[in-house]
Formats: structure tokens, sequence, C-alpha cells
């Protein structure tokens, strides 16, 4: 087996913390009134929609690229095994959300209210662990897809991908996202030396070309309105996609402390992505601390105020402008190391098998082999 890539890591390290920050932005921020430092925070919730072709677009390249060889060359038992641990880990997650949401009603994210719904969650309307969702049906289809030309499998999953981004299709919470990043891993399994070579000529320039041309086709499609235009999605985030190969290549080539911490990050995406909405459905309900005292703050500024537990007066409107500027950034830390910590705590406890239910199907199978000898 070839040695990991270390730009792999990398990516997937950017990947999920754009990911936090996305839910710190919509699921948080954006519910607050943050006075004098509004247009902060807003500047920080439009250029992370900008970033939407690259963050998942992304995700799902770098999860095709490492599942490419053992989906072309591990016997069907093992592949169906690999789709049925993403699939039990849909399953286990929603659960938990559901009952943990039950206690946090507030958060603003699809909740199961019936058994009716929570059935629609698990089956065709995937929640916000959609990622989990998609991988067992992408894992399933590359299989069974293996054997058949590239041309006709990618040129069927753009297609795809067109028509779920046109916004045609009829609303089932993100099941749409589903259908729209298939091409993106089935690229990567198919054409997975194709992914390796760009992120190997990654350079400056081309990173700057293929950032330019990013931008530009960004600034394009608004002007345009052209975001449901036919193939204008795949093709944003195909330039978004390369523009992030070569970006990270050159992080993992050049910035050495930048490079440690994102794949640190990049080797740990599963807990953090299970567990980030819940943390910040806690954050949510609890004021989170930092942010009321942010709110605070806002509502405040200017005046003679005992808000956030009476320690906040006279707060200067620059004040607020600059901590609502580093806001994101701060809960987005945060919410990221309650994750870890919480994994962490979790398999101290033993419940390492949340993360992995197959491990349990496992000990079950070797605790029967073992009797069968006995």
């Amino acid at each position: 087996m070839s040695p990991r890539l270390g730009w792999v890591d990398v990516a997937k390290g950017l990947c999920i913390v754009l990911v936090v920050l996305w839910h710190v932005l919509t699921k948080d921020l954006a519910a607050g009134d943050w006075g004098p430092g509004q247009d902060a925070i807003d500047a920080w919730a439009t250029l992370s929609a900008l970033l939407l072709p690259l963050r998942m677009p992304l995700f799902f390249t770098i999860s095709g690229l490492l599942a490419a060889r053992a989906l072309a060359e591990d016997p069907p038992g093992t592949v169906w095994m690999r789709a049925a641990r993403w699939g039990s880990l849909y399953v286990v997650w929603v659960l938990i959300q559901t009952a943990v949401f039950r206690l946090l009603p507030g958060f603003d994210t699809a909740q199961a209210h019936s058994w009716g719904e929570l059935l629609a969650e698990l089956t065709i309307q995937p929640t916000n662990l959609w990622y989990l969702f998609a991988l067992t049906l992408y894992i399933v289809v590359a299989r069974l897809t293996r054997n058949l030309p590239v041309g006709l499998v990618l040129g069927t999953a753009a297609v795809l991908s067109g028509v779920a981004s046109m916004g045609i299709l009829p609303d089932s919470e993100n099941l749409w996202q589903v259908l729209q990043n298939l091409v993106f891993f089935l690229a990567a399994v198919r054409l997975a030396h194709v992914v390796r070579a760009l992120a190997a000529a990654a350079s400056v320039p081309v990173l700057l070309g293929a950032g330019v041309a990013f931008a530009c086709a960004t600034v394009v499609v608004g002007l345009f309105d052209a975001r449901h235009w036919p193939g204008v999605w795949v093709l944003l985030c195909s330039l978004a996609v390369t523009t992030g190969l070569a970006l990270c290549a050159l992080i993992d080539q050049h910035l050495a402390a930048c490079a440690a911490l994102l794949s640190w990050l990049g080797r740990r995406t599963l807990p953090i992505y299970v567990l980030h909405m819940l943390v910040l459905a806690v954050f949510q309900t609890a004021g989170s601390g930092f942010a009321g005292l942010l709110r605070a703050s806002g509502s405040c500024a200017g005046t003679s105020c005992a808000g956030a537990a009476g320690i906040l007066t006279e707060i200067p409107d620059a004040v607020v402008v600059a901590l609502s500027a580093i806001a994101p950034l701060v809960l987005t830390a945060a919410a990221i190391l309650c994750c870890l910590g919480v994994h962490r705590v979790m398999l101290w406890a033993r419940l390492g098998a949340l993360f992995d239910p197959l491990l349990v199907h496992a000990a079950l199978a070797g605790r029967r082999g073992t009797m069968r000898r006995s």
C-alpha cells in the first residue's frame, strides 16, 4: 500500500473547519443582533457562503480518493461492510441527535417530531448528518458501476448533479446535496490518478490561476444569478476543488505548522462532524459564554449596560466590531475543541462503538466463533 499523502489530511482538516464555521454562522451567530458588529458577522456569512462550491465537493473528492483502491480491488463483502459502517453511523447519530434535540427544541436544524418524520430522515430526507448518508450511497453506486465506462458514469453523475443544482427537485431536506455531490466522489474514485496529478502539480502560479478563475466565475454567477443554470454549479465546484487541491498541497509543502494542525484535525473529522451540531445546540441554549458576551456588547454598545453577567459597561463600538470580527473563529475553535473533548470522554467511557457501530457486530461475531470452537 502506498503511503498516505500529507495534503490529503490537510484537505480533510480544512474541510471540517469550514463545515463547523458554516454551522457556527448559520445556526448560532446569525440568530443574534450584533449592533455595530453586524457588518462583520454578515461579511463572515457571505465569505462562508461563497465557499459552498469548495467545502463539500472537496470533502467528497478526498473521500473518493481514499476509497478508490478499496472499491476497485476489495472483495464485495468488504465493500458492503464499508457501506454498512457509514450507514450504521448515520442511523446511530440521527437517533442520538433526535433524542438530544428533544431536550433543546429551539435549535435551528431538522428535527423529527414523530416516528414518520424519523423514518423519513433515515431514508429520503437526510439531516445535517447527510455526509454519512451520502457516503453510504456513493460507495454502493461506485462499486456497482465500476465496470461501466468512465465517461458514462461521470456523465450521468454530472447530469444528476446539474439537475439537483437547478432547484427543480422536490424539497427533501439535504437529499439534493446528496445527488449534487455524487459526481465529485465518483470522479475521484475513477480518476484518482488525475486528482493526485493535480495536487502534485501544485505551485503558486497554479493556485493563483485556479483561484482567480474560481473568483471570476463566482462573480459572473452572482451577477447573472446563474446558480441554477444547467451545468454551472458543477463547473463552479470543479474550479473550487482544483483551487482547494492546489492550496492544500502547497500548505503541506511550505507551511509546516499549519499543515500539522490541519492534518491533526483531518485525522479526527468523524467525531467533529457527528458531534459539532450537538455542541452548537448546547452553546446556543446556554448563551455560549463568548457569544452571549458579544451579543450583549452588541446590544449595549455605547451605553451603560449590565449584560453578560453584569461585567459589560460602556463598551465602545470599535471594541464590539473587533469582537464580532473574531467571534466566528473563536466559536469554531471552541466547538471543535469541545467535540474532541467529548470524543475522548466517550472513548474513556467505552462508548467508542458509537463511532464505529460495526465494532459491536465484529465483537459478537468473534464471541460466537469462540463459543463454536469451545
